[in-house]
């Protein structure tokens, strides 16, 4: 049969090669046509019969995008290796090279970059802080700790981060500090004039070490590459393949919350949900992923999803007690199983944010729903409208008033305060969006919904009403 004939098909085999540890299932494959019409769907490769032409193949794991044209008759198999890039150096990582490696091991636990952080006696928690360069070749000597420093809950400036750090000529800066267990900020001032200044939330447990990894690329930090783990504080292991494999699974975990994927394969959650004893971060994800589930098909498969959610809880409070990322996921469960008495009463109010932006969301939608969740006047209610959503962490700009040399620092320079007495002005976004519910509904006798406004504007339910009660 000739290739001219149009009824003629021709083979296609495409094998594809997981990064080291991932499982083969999780990697997407899409075949498209000359049209860009997908001609197949799958995982871990492909064995087809095509007609002659043009194709598109395109495959993704964890984020990583990419794609090859191919032309029938003149490929009949691929091979292709499939990337994995993340700042944490885990298995199969492009950007993982020797010389950055080791750090993802549990480095020394008793390296200390700079003078711990907090009261000496509570010193059993650890602040590990790692940011590189993709590779070394591409450092060219930039001051990677430029524009960062270090705050309190209050948001009170501790200290500049290349006070407490160690810098390398390979484009790697460390901060590995012992410290007392409780919330702090990152803060980074971007080199560009006028861009705000961005916080993230870091919490510190009892131990535990709390480790972030950071890309610094064109000239700045990119915090949505950021990668987070939790570890036992007395590891010190310099290399464990099962714990790097763990990093891998959280990493795959965050881009699905960002690309707002309702579940995960299922082989990849329970990792999640079991691996939360090495890394309870895990636990926190996987948690995210249950109560994201629609509706169980029978009572009694939702009786088991209620189950295996309360056994998460249970095991997560007492890996991370006062965590507010495990305090949201209990508002989170709240409203995913109304009818349930466990769930109905999440618990005390929250005045930290969480660390991860679908925890912040679950609050805005509780506080939406008549739910209360977040204390009133405090740093969680006053940040939540100025979150930034390029990342799955919930990082906020900076309310922080600073002249070029960092001002003092003191809470009288800060766009928040401590009491509902004191809160700034509604912003003008706000203001505007009030005005526009309100003529929107103006003349139908009924009230707008300011549970679902405050919810969709991330802020409380509290300060919404406050600002209607100062406008109308």
């Amino acid at each position: 049969m000739s290739t001219s004939d149009p009824t003629a098909t021709l083979p296609l085999q495409i094998a594809l090669i997981p990064p080291e540890g991932a499982d083969p299932q999780d990697i997407r494959l899409v075949v498209y046509n000359g049209w860009d019409e997908p001609v197949f769907e799958g995982a871990a490769g492909a064995d087809l019969r095509l007609a002659a032409g043009l194709y598109t193949v395109r495959w993704s794991y964890a984020g990583v995008m990419e794609e090859q044209v191919v032309r029938l008759p003149h490929v009949r198999s691929l091979v292709l290796q499939v990337k994995r890039s993340t700042p944490a150096p885990v298995p199969g990582a492009i950007d993982t090279h020797e010389y950055y490696s080791g750090y993802n091991g549990d480095v020394n636990k008793d390296l200390d970059t700079g003078a711990a952080i907090g009261a000496e006696g509570a010193l059993d928690s650890r602040l590990f802080l790692m940011l590189r360069m993709r590779s070394a070749e591409q450092y060219r000597g930039e001051d990677l700790a430029a524009g960062l420093r270090l705050l309190d809950g209050g948001l009170n400036p501790l200290f500049e981060l290349g006070e407490r750090a160690l810098a390398q000529n390979s484009g790697l800066l460390l901060c590995s500090l012992r410290a007392q267990p409780g919330c702090y900020y990152l803060e980074y001032r971007p080199p560009e004039p006028g861009r705000a200044a961005r916080l993230f939330p870091l919490h510190l447990f009892g131990g535990w070490q709390t480790r972030l990894y950071l890309f610094y690329e064109h000239g700045q930090l990119n915090f949505s590459s950021a990668s987070i783990s939790l570890r036992n504080a007395e590891y010190q292991d310099s290399y464990s393949y099962q714990r790097q494999r763990i990093d891998a699974a959280a990493d795959m975990a965050l881009n699905s919350l960002q690309a707002n994927r309702a579940e995960l394969p299922r082989e990849i959650e329970n990792g999640l949900l079991y691996a939360k004893f090495e890394n309870p971060l895990l636990g926190i994800l996987g948690a995210h992923f249950l109560l994201q589930r629609p509706a169980q098909p029978t009572p009694e498969a939702e009786a088991k999803l209620a189950e295996k959610t309360q056994m998460v809880f249970y095991n997560l409070d007492d890996l991370l007690p006062y965590s507010p990322d495990v305090a949201a996921l209990r508002y989170k469960a709240a409203l995913r199983f109304p009818t349930l008495a466990r769930f109905r009463s999440p618990g005390p109010l929250l005045k930290d944010p969480p660390m991860l932006r679908a925890s912040l969301e679950a609050l805005s939608l509780a506080e939406g729903s008549g739910i209360e969740a977040i204390v009133e006047g405090s740093p969680l209610e006053s940040l939540a409208p100025n979150l930034f959503f390029d990342s799955p962490w919930a990082t906020f700009r900076s309310p922080m008033v600073q002249d070029p040399d960092w001002g003092d620092g003191t809470l009288e320079n800060l766009g928040m305060v401590k009491g509902p007495e004191a809160m700034p002005a509604a912003e003008p976004w706000m203001v505007s969006t009030i005005r526009q519910a309100v003529e929107l509904t103006r003349g139908s006798g009924r009230e707008p919904n300011w549970g679902g406004l405050a919810s969709s504007l991330g802020i409380s339910m509290r300060k919404m009403m406050r600002m209607v009660r100062e406008m109308m």
